[in-house]
């Protein structure tokens, strides 16, 4: 059985993760160089968020806004989630739909 603390960061790498996968700039979410970008949790890895703090989310977005805007609302939902703890956003790469 699962410790306290790891049942709560697994549930809230799954919310950070929620959040990002339905932002609609976000092509996907990216676990950066060597996948550093994670959260391991017994239900499974949660590639492109580690939990933290700080929080770290890793992203591929689309190019259809500016990606100062669309990084400060990907910001600001996650804070929504983890509460008011540093957020990193890296954007990994631009997925252009051709």
């Amino acid at each position: 059985m699962s410790a306290p603390a790891e049942d709560a960061t697994e549930q809230l790498a799954a919310r950070i993760a929620a959040t990002v996968d339905e932002h609609p700039s976000v092509h996907r979410r990216h676990g950066g160089e060597f996948g550093a970008i994670a959260t391991l949790a017994p239900g499974g890895r949660f590639t492109g968020v580690a939990a933290g703090p700080p929080v770290e989310v890793g992203v591929v977005l689309r190019v259809d806004r500016p990606l100062t805007e669309v990084v400060a609302e990907l910001r600001q939902r996650v804070r929504q989630v983890a509460g008011d703890v540093p957020v990193d956003i890296t954007v990994a790469d631009i997925h252009s739909e051709e």
